[in-house]
């Protein structure tokens, strides 16, 4: 007869069990000691040189950021040059470095009247 292997949560929670029955205060309640995480993010703030800069404020960018080319925006920062309408699920149109949405793209492209 073969021996029926336990999942690891349950191996988990015999071990802590066993060792409240043991009176080990390291362990008792479920309770071990963990260290945080270090992410990516983590370390690049702790170099905050290497953090990009956000073209429209001028600060530096942390987190989620839009980038175009080489050119890093805030979401929040993600406006349109001439009406600050957010671009976020609109999209945008890229022209002389400048973002912008649909309505004034069309300026860009289409000859003055008259």
């Amino acid at each position: 007869m073969s021996l029926l292997k336990q999942s690891t949560s349950f191996l988990v929670l015999q071990e802590i069990l066993d060792s409240e029955e043991k009176g080990d205060p390291n362990k008792s309640l479920g309770f071990r000691s963990v260290k945080a995480l270090v992410t990516k993010m983590a370390a690049l703030i702790g170099n905050a040189q290497k953090l990009p800069m956000c073209d429209r404020c001028g600060t530096r960018v942390v987190g989620v950021f839009m980038k175009l080319w080489d050119h890093h925006h805030h979401p929040e920062c993600y406006l349109c040059t001439d009406c600050s309408t957010n671009l976020k699920e609109k999209g945008h149109f890229f022209m002389e470095d400048q973002i912008h949405c649909e309505k004034h793209a069309w300026k860009w492209v289409t000859p003055p009247k008259g």
